[in-house]
């Protein structure tokens, strides 16, 4: 600095305090405290490797009953009194978009909060567009519309106007200000006269490029929006799935990777080889014993995952795991002990966290540690 200009500010300095004192410097200290009280006001970063969540319904998150307002009630408190700093909510379903208004609100209230914010997208399980675009769907012989079992029709996951409408309201939730899209049901249907759907090529090949497609342009409209995808437990142990999903596929293209490690959904069993690298013995349950063992099956599923993710040479980003573990009894009662030998499962597997799945949004508070 010119030393006449430097003589010159301390001048002023020293004028200034003969005149009431340093008012630079007040004005300084000034800004300085609205520079703090606004960090001060901003919530806490969540670390999406480390994410804790719950499942919530749209209707329980937008819901004016009481029932809703109660349940909802419950989980605030679990996000403010328990580990718990995470939410999924359902923002699309078999019927299509379940965004309302109460439900744009209640996210903008959590978004004060050190709270990770999940939208769930159901994909292609999606009734809503049978009338307008007939043509998206899968079909059955004589080019109806093929439904499944419950009735619902499934978008054709090779369409490419189906996939632009998914990615398009992915968009627009994105706009709503969910800090991750969690896609569900991206996968051909598992139950129904299967036989009936008419080929439309390789399914494997249609649901990868589902993943590389939504990746690609949802990334390009936010940089830094989070991508997940549930999938069924039994691609933990299984290369591909009738259905379309392999592990590895959605590795290059999700962060998070979800698969359902319900100890209770292992309908014919669990099993799984000798674990040489880690010294852990082979295991072979019935379903019975399945459920009764969730801390075993949990932790060898997600170390199988683990495996898998691993083996997967790619330029591309590589998904970190963050299983769903169940918070509800099916064939075998489930409570504190069962919930967190899951959550332990989950920990010594080195996951990015875990999620709770009770369909009545109803959690055991007692499994979740205090913060």
């Amino acid at each position: 600095m010119d030393r006449k200009l430097a003589a010159a500010i301390v001048l002023l300095a020293c004028a200034g305090a003969a005149t009431g004192g340093f008012w630079w410097y007040r004005a300084f200290r000034a800004q300085d405290a609205r520079t703090q009280a606004l960090e001060e006001s901003r919530p806490i970063l969540v670390n999406p490797d480390d994410i804790r969540g719950v499942y919530m319904t749209a209707n329980i998150a937008s819901g004016k009953g009481l029932s809703a307002r109660l349940k909802r009630d419950n989980i605030t408190k679990l996000l403010d009194e328990t580990e718990v700093n995470g939410v999924v909510i359902d923002v699309k379903e078999s019927n299509g978009s379940l965004v309302t208004e109460g439900l744009k609100k209640f996210v903008q209230e959590l978004g004060a909060e050190p709270v990770w914010k999940i939208a769930r997208v159901v994909v292609f399980t999606d009734n809503s567009q049978v009338t307008a675009h007939p043509d998206w769907y899968l079909a059955a012989t004589g080019s109806t519309v093929w439904r499944d079992n419950r009735g619902n029709a499934w978008l054709d996951p090779a369409n490419k106007d189906a996939q632009a409408y998914l990615i398009a309201f992915s968009k627009s939730v994105i706009d709503l200000g969910f800090d991750e899209i969690q896609f569900d049901y991206i996968r051909y249907p598992s139950d129904g006269n299967i036989g009936a759907i008419r080929a439309t090529g390789s399914k494997r090949k249609a649901i990868s490029a589902t993943f590389a497609r939504f990746s690609d342009e949802l990334r390009a409209y936010k940089s830094d929006i989070k991508l997940s995808v549930d999938l069924f437990g039994y691609v933990t142990q299984r290369p591909e799935l009738s259905i379309g999903q392999a592990l590895e596929d959605a590795v290059p293209h999700m962060d998070y990777i979800s698969p359902m490690v319900y100890p209770s959904h292992y309908y014919s069993g669990f099993g799984v080889k000798k674990d040489q690298k880690r010294g852990l013995p082979a295991v072979s349950l019935s379903r019975e014993g399945a459920n009764a063992d969730p801390e075993t099956v949990v932790h060898r599923s997600l170390l199988s995952a683990a495996d898998t993710i691993a083996s997967v040479t790619t330029t591309l980003r590589r998904a970190k795991l963050r299983p769903w573990l169940q918070d509800f009894s099916f064939g075998f009662p489930y409570g504190k002990k069962e919930i967190t030998a899951q959550i332990t499962a989950a920990r010594k597997a080195d996951t990015a966290g875990w999620l709770l799945w009770n369909a009545g949004n109803t959690y055991t508070a007692s499994a979740l540690n205090t913060e």
